[in-house]
């Protein structure tokens, strides 16, 4: 339900809008998947469901994954959002790679980790049919990892929701007051120490010196400020949230006097 989520759900939206015919089967866990169709108006019978809990980059994802692809063969293409194709992939496979990240900052993920998704992404690219990078600077990366690649990439950039839009004042307003925030700085994203979430709260406590009124909202489920070491007074006005539904999240946009990526 996260970044790469949000795409794959965007992406399977839009290509039923595009063509009513087409018929989708999603894999994953159970509890996502009856969210995504309740929060996008999806009836059931349009896209049927196999579940499959299996940790990312694990054993048993490539198992779990393996044995779907062998026996399901009667699909026009086999989509997957990230790299972490199963070992046993068919010839008609496509998948997305948004950034290199765990070869790019090795010190952030582990060596095993990173043996494992070398492993992994090499299988991807030895046997998917096309790749998609999400930007110019994920396909130089691409090239420098692997320079002899001669198969089909494409650069495809991420889309903007229709969802996401410019509220009315009287929204906004209503928004603010009940939860008695005017002015604030706006994050949004998980804990993962590359997102940064230590160094922006560094540079708010400099920022509140000049610019006492601005709050900072912090929207990550996985977040604890009391493992960051910071002042008593800081924290009143540092304000965590968890889960937010799609309306709540449109509004924090909005109302935000700015967002900040420090990954």
């Amino acid at each position: 339900m996260s970044g790469i989520g949000r795409c794959l759900r965007e992406i399977i939206k839009e290509m039923t809008n595009l063509d009513k015919t087409i018929k989708i089967y999603l894999y994953g866990k159970e509890s996502d998947y009856r969210r995504y169709l309740k929060e996008y108006s999806i009836p059931y019978d349009l896209m049927p469901f196999r579940k499959n809990n299996s940790p990312i980059y694990s054993i048993r994802e490539q198992v779990i994954g393996s044995w779907n692809n062998s026996v399901n063969r009667n699909n026009d293409v086999f989509y997957y959002p990230q790299y972490n194709l199963p070992y046993i992939v068919q010839k008609n496979s496509i998948f997305t790679i948004h950034d290199f990240i765990q070869f790019r900052f090795p010190e952030y993920f582990g060596k095993n980790k990173i043996k494992i998704a070398r492993v992994i992404l090499d299988n991807a690219v030895r046997k998917a049919k096309k790749i998609i990078v999400v930007s110019n600077s994920t396909a130089k990366d691409f090239y420098e990892y692997f320079p002899g690649y001669k198969g089909d990439i494409e650069v495809i950039h991420n889309g903007i929701s229709s969802n996401f839009r410019v509220v009315k004042d009287v929204s906004k307003n209503n928004f603010r007051k009940i939860n008695n925030l005017n002015k604030y700085i706006l994050f949004i994203g998980n804990d993962k120490p590359h997102k940064n979430i230590s160094g922006l709260i560094d540079s708010f406590s400099n920022i509140k010196k000049e610019y006492p009124d601005f709050k900072l909202v912090i929207i990550s489920k996985d977040f604890d400020l009391n493992k960051i070491s910071i002042d008593s007074s800081l924290k009143e006005d540092i304000i965590i949230v968890g889960n937010v539904s799609e309306e709540e999240l449109i509004l924090y946009y909005n109302c935000a006097s700015m967002l900040v990526l420090p990954s």
